[in-house]
């Protein structure tokens, strides 16, 4: 996840972000958000929403992930995790 002070601006591939940085000059620094990189569209919710929710939240917003954020602390939000649509589907596939 990019970040921006307190704002989430992107949600990149760790891979993807990783196998960059490694092209870079030692010491050099850049903006993510400048580089041709793929970003995935994302929905936020609290970690009490459920799977249905989640789906909901995609399918309602039109976006490819739900990042679950915790907002309990004041004035400081914390990430807990990145949900995909495949990540429910593989949930609910191995439950069958």
């Amino acid at each position: 996840i990019v970040t921006r002070g307190t704002e989430y601006l992107a949600l990149m591939r760790g891979t993807d972000v990783s196998q960059f940085t490694r092209s870079l000059e030692p010491g050099m620094t850049t903006d993510l958000l400048e580089q041709d990189l793929r970003r995935w569209t994302f929905s936020q919710l609290s970690p009490r929403a459920s799977l249905r929710e989640a789906l909901d939240a995609m399918r309602r917003e039109n976006t490819e992930a739900v990042v679950i954020v915790d907002k309990r602390r004041q004035g400081d939000a914390s990430v807990l995790g990145v949900l995909t649509r495949d990540i429910i589907d593989q949930f609910f596939l191995l439950r069958l």
